[in-house]
């Protein structure tokens, strides 16, 4: 425990200070970036009341363990029913008061739960710091007291209360940066993210960002440059992600930061990752972007229907402007991760249709990497919360938990049937995906990963558009795709099921590769009535905390490759119960020359269940630490088969299990599978703690 966060005559804290962020764990949870928001504040109340002791855990069991004085519970609309629960629990476990705090109880104060004793409306460091002030002066929270307190909202004789609306922090230069390490789900990484902004100076009716925050601010440059200074000099950043909601507002401030890198010698030695607005993106912008090394970005798109984007308030956005954008950022090699929302109460099912077309010609062109998409959500403080509760679809008693399931609990669109819209998304989804087959990296949330998901689905819009008749945009991919691959008797992965269509492996025995600080094993697994082959179980235990690690199942054929003359392979893959790592399984080829090949597939070990990974040899890219030059696997060359996950921080004594079976190679019927023409690439946005991960299992391998 730090000095300064005791007292120095006592050595004990003055009172202790629990923070958690509601979470739905269930849903998952950034294990790079944590929260930052917590962090502010408990890096205000440390500089401002040094004697108070703030911790910070993921889970309530863990903060409670702590024995805090107070807890503080910062939710989202999504999490608000979550916070309502670990409120109740801290005062059935410890019976402490408990503050909330976020963007939630900001925009719809009127909503705030019984179960609380406080809220903090609006920007927390400086409330925060007030509340405990005078719960430190009088030993309680004097409700009296407090009504003195700008930025508070609680419940006093059965009615809520306000005081005083407390102004935003209009130099952000004052606030006291966040210590990253101790964040919860934060994991050390060489990819780190930071706050450089708040606030938005656009007025989007779907947005609450610009609401919450009131108004655009940012660091200056200065403070900026010597964060990320401070990042690389103390923690070795490589890649840094602006969380800010448009980094590109102010240009001149883009300038000068860029300026103040190249001062110092970075300026091209890191990359970055930010988010931007199809209205301010032009040639400058896009010279700008490149010069400070930004590989990727998000963009809000939402649609390309010009009626959608007015009706949305998207000032200077049109369906033109949103392409000019996406050419021009493609055009200087830099990715764009576009977001789409669908369901707008007047959404026609042209208009739809206009940007599902837009984005299969861009995914199909490569001019869009991962784009993903939702429906549209009524969020208080907005005119959509005001339209919803209008026809009942919210209320202020309603179930918070609806929010986490919008499209089936909350679908606003009036024009358009739930379930035709449902049809349109799984029919789009599925061309989306055919054309990025070959790209790991592409698709996004229009991407379906899982060959056993996708290949029913082909099967099924073949049927419905040989039914209707092909003239739409991407039904001749569907067609030609339908023709070749046909579903197997047991409906197991979709290729054809022909005696010359499967090829065994030759039998082996696999083993284990793991990382340095991982207690590892691999036994055989029992069958179970899915199991068609030999399985075997994986295990591993972290001996240390925070370190990088890697666990493998390695295959190696000694003799003959068994893949000559087939098309790809099929690995079964089972997880008993979730595990934390969010990473994607990973399958690495080695051929006889000593070639290596890589790819990033969809499975992951939050997935529990059964899973079949089919990939095409195709798919697979040359290694960056592969010695021989071979662009392509040949398989007939294949000496070894590497299948796992790497690049996970966790925490001693945290089990990371898996069960898979021995790879299993296809081939097509045909000769001539449909020619899909995109890139396959490492996934920019997949951390480079994983890069390095495989690098190493690409050394010792």
């Amino acid at each position: 425990m730090d000095c300064d966060a005791m007292n120095t005559e006592t050595a004990r804290p003055v009172l202790t200070l629990g923070l958690i962020l509601a979470t739905h764990f269930d849903k998952g949870y950034s294990h790079t970036f944590g929260p930052l928001g917590l962090g502010f504040l408990a890096a205000a109340v440390r500089r401002d009341l040094p004697g108070v002791r703030v911790v910070m855990k993921e889970r309530l069991e863990d903060l409670l363990a702590e024995r805090p004085d107070i807890v503080g519970i910062s939710a989202q609309t999504e999490t608000y029913g979550v916070a309502i629960r670990l409120a109740r629990q801290a005062k059935e476990t410890l019976r402490i008061p408990v503050i909330l705090g976020g963007v939630h109880i900001t925009l719809l104060p009127e909503s705030l739960h019984e179960i609380f004793d406080l809220a903090a409306v609006g920007e927390g460091e400086a409330t925060l710091v007030d509340l405990l002030r005078s719960y430190l002066e009088k030993g309680r929270f004097d409700l009296e007291d407090l009504a003195k307190v700008p930025g508070l909202c609680f419940r006093r004789d059965g009615k809520i209360h306000r005081t005083a609306p407390r102004p935003v922090v209009r130099n952000l230069n004052e606030l006291a940066p966040p210590n990253l390490d101790e964040l919860p789900f934060h994991r050390a990484s060489s990819m780190v993210c930071i706050v450089s902004a708040r606030g938005c100076p656009y007025h989007c009716s779907f947005c609450v960002s610009e609401k919450f925050s009131q108004r655009y601010r940012s660091l200056s440059s200065d403070r900026v440059v010597n964060d990320i200074i401070r990042l690389v000099e103390t923690r070795g950043v490589k890649h840094v992600v602006f969380y800010d909601d448009l980094l590109i507002a102010d240009r001149k401030r883009l300038l000068a930061l860029i300026a103040g890198l190249r001062e110092t010698g970075l300026l091209g030695k890191l990359t970055f990752s930010c988010a931007v607005r199809a209205n301010l993106v032009d040639e400058t912008i896009c010279n700008l972007l490149k010069e400070l090394n930004v590989t990727d970005l998000g963009m809000g798109v939402e649609t390309f229907s010009d009626n959608i984007l007015k009706y949305y308030n998207k000032t200077g956005c049109t369906g033109a402007i949103n392409q000019r954008a996406i050419d021009l950022l493609h055009a200087n090699g830099i990715k764009v991760n576009p977001s789409i929302i669908f369901g707008a109460p007047v959404e026609t099912r042209e208009d739809m249709l206009i940007t599902f077309r837009a984005l299969f010609t861009n995914l199909r062109d490569g001019k869009i990497n991962a784009p993903t998409w939702a429906c549209l959500i009524p969020y208080p403080g907005t005119n959509l919360w005001d339209y919803a509760l209008g026809r009942g679809i919210v209320s202020l008693d309603m179930n918070w938990d609806d929010f986490t399931a919008v499209r089936q609990k909350m679908y606003l669109c009036e024009k358009v049937p739930h379930q035709e819209f449902l049809d349109l998304m799984d029919e789009w989804t599925t061309k989306c995906s055919l054309v990025c087959l070959n790209s790991s990296s592409r698709g996004g949330s229009f991407g379906i990963k899982d060959r056993a998901v996708l290949w029913p689905k082909v099967a099924r819009w073949r049927q419905q558009i040989l039914a209707r008749g092909a003239g739409e945009l991407g039904d001749d991919v569907i067609l030609e795709w339908g023709e070749r691959l046909e579903n197997r008797a047991d409906g197991s992965w979709g290729l054809n099921s022909s005696a010359e269509g499967f090829v065994r492996s030759v039998d082996i025995q696999p083993t284990l590769m793991n990382g340095e600080f991982v207690e590892g094993s691999l036994v055989p697994a029992p069958q179970d009535s899915q199991s068609r082959d030999a399985e075997w179980t994986a295990r591993g235990a972290l001996t240390k905390g925070e370190v990088d690690t890697f666990l493998f199942v390695r295959f190696t054929y000694r003799r003959t490759s068994p893949f000559v003359g087939s098309d790809g392979l099929v690995i079964s893959t089972k997880v008993s119960s979730s595990s934390n790592p969010a990473l994607p399984l990973v399958l690495i080829l080695q051929t006889r020359n000593g070639g290596e090949f890589m790819c990033v597939t969809g499975r992951s070990l939050q997935r529990e269940g059964r899973q079949s990974i089919e990939v095409f040899f195709r798919d697979f890219q040359r290694a960056p630490w592969s010695p021989s030059a071979d662009a392509q696997v040949d398989p007939g060359q294949i000496t070894q088969i590497r299948a796992g996950w790497g690049g996970y921080y966790g925490r001693v004594k945290d089990v990371i299990e898996f069960r898979v079976g021995a790879p299993v190679a296809f081939r097509l019927r045909t000769t001539n599978p449909p020619k899909v023409t995109s890139e396959c690439r490492i996934p920019v946005m997949v951390e480079s703690r994983v890069a390095d991960a495989l690098l190493e299992v690409g050394r010792v391998g």
